[in-house]
């Protein structure tokens, strides 16, 4: 996340974080940026994929990867399974019982 930064991409606290899928049992890096907003979708993957690519880290997270606008109201609900209760080792309660993310990991910045 920090690369990410550094290269001007922007994230923000909370607005990147790992789920753990219990359908699949695989990990997905969701990731809420602005600069979607800016210049779409595409480019926006596209750029990632420069970065990535560039810290020899795209065959790691290729195709595990979403990415977001902050507003985007599947942002928003992933963002809000991911923080609710029954994360974080917290026993989930009977609403949260069919939750689709039973762990989650954010990334906050890292101050300098």
């Amino acid at each position: 996340m920090d690369a990410l930064r550094q290269d001007g991409f922007p994230v923000t606290s909370r607005s990147a974080f790992w789920c753990r899928i219990p359908e699949s049992g695989y990990w997905r890096l969701v990731i809420g940026s602005k600069l979607i907003d800016r210049i779409g979708p595409l480019k926006g993957y596209r750029r990632l994929h420069e970065i990535l690519r560039r810290l020899n880290l795209w065959d790691e997270f290729s195709g595990s990867i979403s990415l977001l606008s902050p507003g985007d109201p599947t942002f928003q609900s992933l963002r809000t399974y991911a923080e609710g209760p029954g994360q974080f080792g917290v026993r989930a309660s009977y609403e949260t019982a069919y939750n689709p993310f039973q762990e989650a990991y954010f990334y906050s910045p890292v101050k300098v």
